[in-house]
């Protein structure tokens, strides 16, 4: 059995962990290129998709936390304000066909 010293684990570690943060500030980058390219629109799911679609192998948990340690996020949309009838206009309405006479003798005959 091989014995590791602890420093030796400890070395490893940090060594992964600056390749780790190296590799997130490329992709810090290039998130930050198509979140300004989508208008500050873009979340990490499509943020995620443009860069799969540009070769990029990285997954969309990744891409999350990147965004949220960075303090990027979409704005959000405003709320849609209902649309009302207009009772403000000078038209006429439209004619009286039927004059109240809502009796018929067949059926389908008054519409």
């Amino acid at each position: 059995m091989i014995l590791i010293e602890p420093t030796a684990r400890q070395a490893d570690r940090d060594d992964r962990r600056e390749r780790r943060s190296a590799r997130d500030k490329a992709l810090l980058e290039r998130i930050s290129h198509f979140f300004k390219a989508s208008k500050h629109r873009y979340g990490s799911k499509r943020i995620h998709r443009d860069l799969r679609a540009d070769g990029e192998r990285v997954s969309e948990r990744r891409v999350a936390r990147i965004m949220r340690e960075n303090r990027i996020s979409a704005r959000l949309r405003k709320p849609r304000k209902p649309v009302t009838t207009n009772s403000n206009h000078k038209l006429k309405p439209s004619p009286n066909l039927l004059q109240q006479a809502f009796h018929c003798i067949t059926p389908n005959t008054v519409w």
